[in-house]
């Protein structure tokens, strides 16, 4: 938001302060009657609305940006931001009705522990650069996937590498280098959608996927989804030079099988690929 727009916005709740802090005087919110009692002023509509508003206009933008974002992990974090305004709201209509309770406190309280915590645990376990997961919460899956592994619940693990990427960083510096990841996230994360993959970035230019349970779609194919999606992004973004991706995988039957193990085999395969090429 521009500076002069978001300097116009602070004014209705400017507005409701004054009213507030003037209100023993003035009487416009509340005053105290001669029983000693506390009683709602004229106004007193207007400064529990005011607030609801700019809840409202704060929900309203995440959940347009959510729904505009094509990243699903950004998307899940603009509806989390948005999802605050539910607690609050519900409390400020009871706080109207029932003006002896303390409802509203603890509900904005609530809110903001919720909203919190989620983005704090998004802190966590995302990656920073590209806002996948990152490779502590693709262990702590692996681990808990991988106990139910058999012959009829396989897990299958994708190893990906950016191909020639030394030679982006290289020529056009680390900044491009880092965009450059960046798109390879949103491959990844197009194609982990599509066939309901787990995805992460592994580190560098390294990243994985995971599929707990039998596949549905071709893992031949998943190789070639990403770089078509590549070459995409690359064609959106006017770059000049064509991403891709070598990838290699392997699937697992045996809950015993070390996931270090699994993760070398997976390598393994992906380094002959990118022999090949």
């Amino acid at each position: 938001m521009k500076t002069k727009l978001r300097a116009f916005t602070y004014i209705p709740m400017f507005i409701v302060v004054v009213i507030c802090v003037s209100s023993p005087l003035t009487g416009w919110a509340f005053y105290i009657n001669a029983e000693n009692d506390y009683v709602r002023g004229p106004l007193f509509m207007f400064i529990s609305v005011v607030p609801l508003i700019y809840d409202v206009a704060s929900t309203t933008t995440a959940y347009y940006r959510g729904f505009k974002e094509k990243s699903y992990l950004k998307k899940k974090q603009y509806f989390n931001y948005g999802s605050f305004i539910y607690f609050p709201l519900i409390a400020s209509i009871l706080q109207i009705w029932l003006s002896g309770m303390p409802i509203l406190a603890p509900a904005i309280a609530a809110a903001y522990y919720i909203v919190f915590t989620a983005s704090q645990n998004d802190m966590i376990y995302n990656d920073s650069l590209t806002g996948l997961n990152n490779r502590r919460r693709a262990m702590i899956y692996m681990e808990e996937k991988m106990s139910e592994t058999s012959k009829d619940h396989p897990f299958t693990i994708f190893m990906i590498d950016g191909n020639k990427f030394k030679m982006i960083n290289d020529t056009y510096g680390h900044i491009e280098g880092d965009s450059a990841i960046v798109c390879i996230g949103h491959a990844v994360e197009q194609a982990a959608h599509k066939n309901n993959l787990f995805c992460a970035r592994y580190g560098g230019d390294e990243f994985i996927m995971f599929k707990s349970g039998p596949c549905s779609f071709d893992p031949e194919s998943i190789g070639h989804e990403i770089n078509e999606s590549l070459q995409q992004i690359c064609k959106d973004q006017k770059k000049t030079y064509t991403l891709s991706v070598s990838v290699g995988y392997y699937t697992s039957s045996d809950s015993r099988e070390m996931i270090d193990t699994v993760i070398r085999k997976a390598d393994e395969k992906l380094y002959e690929v990118k022999k090949s090429r």
